[in-house]
Formats: C-alpha cells, structure tokens, sequence
C-alpha cells in the first residue's frame, strides 16, 4: 500500500460491498500536486476500484494530483458540499445536477462515470405485485431523500402512472437490513449489491424491476462548481486521465483491480463476489457513445429527454438548459 495514506474503517453494508473512510492525500511531486478534494455520494465502496488502481499504479502521483476522497450521504449531501466550496469535484447523479440548476447553482458536470443506469427496485414477491402500478401504497426503501435512487423511483413510478405521493418513502442508506426483515415492501438498490445478495440466496423469492429498461439514464457523473470548472481547468483534466486510465485498467484487468482493491478494503469477506462487481462496474463504466467518443461522454439527448421528464415528474419545477451544465469539453481533452 502507498506511503501517506490512513485508512480508517467505517461499516459493512450487504454482500461484499464494504465501506470504508480513506484520505488521499500526499500523493504529489514535491509539493507542486494540485489537490483534488472529491466529494463522494458514499463512502468508498470496494467497486471504486478505478480510485484504487489509480493511486496503486502511480496515476494520480504521475498526473501530479493530490487526491482526497471524502465520504457524502447521498447526492444532495455531496453537492451541497461543493456549492459551500468543501470540496471540488463532487461524485453524484445527475439528477443533482439538473436540481443545483434549477436553483441557480453554477455547476458543470464534466465526465460521465457510469453511463449505463445500475438502479434497481426489488420487492418482496408474495404481495402481489404484478406491475409498477402495484407499488401504489407500498413502502419503498430509499438511500436517502436526497439521493439518486430516490429519483430514479419517482421517475419509474411517474412512468407508469403512479405519483411519488401515492408511495411511502423510508430512508434505510445502504442498509438492507430493512427490506430482509420485512419492515418495508420494496427497496431501491443498484445492481451489484443486489447481484451479491441473490448470490447469498437472499433475493429467491424478490421480484425486481430495473431502472434501465425504462430510461437508461447515467447512474452517477463528475461535477463541479463553474468557477472550478474555468478556474481549475488543467487540474481537472489531469485528475481525469489518472481516473480513466485506472478505469481502462479496470475494465481490461478485473481480476488484478480486485486484489488491488484487496489492499485498501479492510474487510473483504468474498473476494470472488467482490471480483463479480467490479466486472459489472466495468461493463455500465461504458455505453454504445463512448466507445466511439472515449470514456466520460454524455450523450446530450438523452439527458435532455431525462430533463423534460424530470419537469413532468415534478422533480423540476421549471426548465434547466441541460448543455448549461453538462459539457464533454474536457472529455474531449483528454
């Protein structure tokens, strides 16, 4: 493991899916490193193995980033946490994007993480459930009620005729103890963590609806403040090649990035289910667009279709100009 790094354990959540607090910092050239203070929607979690790579292989240190990785709770938290100037670059859905516009925030989202949507609604399957419709009355499971999976909820409900109002929400983070007691109908999780549950044998009789096949909207992007965004430009673009080429290395190395990630994860109980979700991470890392633009493209009209339903949803109460705040200029750079 890299010199200047503190590891600090934070909990276990389902699966092999584990979190853990981790500070980067001291990964420069002399004390010329541009620091990055990176505002997560989560604490670590062992699919972020493109971080991990990144600081094992010497791609941040190479690009001259000092990289702090700072857990958020949800994606509300994180960009708030930008907009309070707390951080950089904040790690979020892109519904938080279109919400800080809405409001008259001046963010840029610059790189598009996972362009494949991972949001998954599962439920318990003796209640009768036989289409979305049926969730009406039910209670569901959310991370938070600032978070993307809230979102993508209301957005699958809204899809199929039923208002956000007619559920009732209960926040449970990544915990999926809830949902496994029975104390709540459904739960929104990602796929992943809901992959290593049904590998446990704890989803055999949970029915599920994925978000994707209703609108395939990026599950989480890169975003910043405009004034980082012009003011930061090179940092920002160095940061993003140290981060793509860990991806690239991720997704064409996934048995090494997992005992890469083996290092910096404190517990790993299944190193096989932990090596399953990094491969499925590397698969929504791409998307039909960037394997022809290069990895981080946003494809602009889908997010303007997303931002139109978001004002039919109610999510928006007005219009948000969508390439105001979602750009490939740097992708483009890189």
């Amino acid at each position: 493991m890299g010199q200047g790094f503190f590891l600090k354990r934070w909990t276990a959540i389902s699966g092999s899916v584990f979190l853990l607090g981790i500070l980067w910092p001291l990964s420069g050239v002399g004390g010329a490193a541009e620091k990055i203070r990176f505002i997560s929607w989560s604490s670590p979690r062992v699919e972020q193995a493109n971080f991990f790579v990144a600081q094992e292989k010497g791609y941040f240190k190479k690009e001259g980033v000092d990289f702090e990785y700072r857990p958020g709770r949800g994606s509300g938290n994180a960009m708030k946490q930008i907009l309070a100037g707390n951080g950089d670059v904040a790690f979020v859905g892109p519904e938080a994007v279109f919400l800080a516009g809405y409001q008259g925030a001046k963010v840029n989202a610059f790189y598009n993480t996972y362009p494949q949507n991972i949001f998954e609604v599962i439920y318990h399957g003796n209640l009768g459930i036989r289409s979305v419709k049926d969730l009406r009355g039910k209670k569901i499971g959310v991370f938070s009620l600032g978070s993307g999976g809230r979102y993508n909820l209301t957005t699958l409900l809204h899809l199929n005729g039923v208002k956000e109002t007619e559920v009732v929400l209960v926040p449970t983070f990544a915990n999926p103890g809830p949902f496994l007691q029975r104390k709540i109908d459904a739960w929104v999780s990602i796929t992943p963590s809901t992959w290593a549950m049904r590998q446990k044998g704890l989803l055999k009789k949970a029915g599920s609806y994925l978000i994707k096949d209703y609108l395939n909207l990026p599950t989480d992007v890169f975003a910043a403040t405009s004034r980082v965004f012009q003011d930061r430009r090179g940092a920002l673009l160095s940061f993003l090649r140290a981060f793509r080429r860990g991806t690239e290395f991720m997704i064409q190395n996934p048995e090494e990035a997992t005992a890469i990630s083996k290092k910096y994860v404190l517990k790993m109980r299944n190193p096989q289910l932990a090596g399953g979700i990094i491969r499925m991470f590397g698969v929504v890392s791409q998307s039909d667009l960037t394997r022809k633009k290069g990895l981080g493209w946003f494809d602009m009209a889908l997010l303007e279709r997303a931002e139109k339903l978001f004002r039919e949803t109610g999510i928006l109460k007005g219009k948000v100009d969508v390439r105001a705040h979602f750009t490939n200029a740097l992708v483009e750079k890189l």
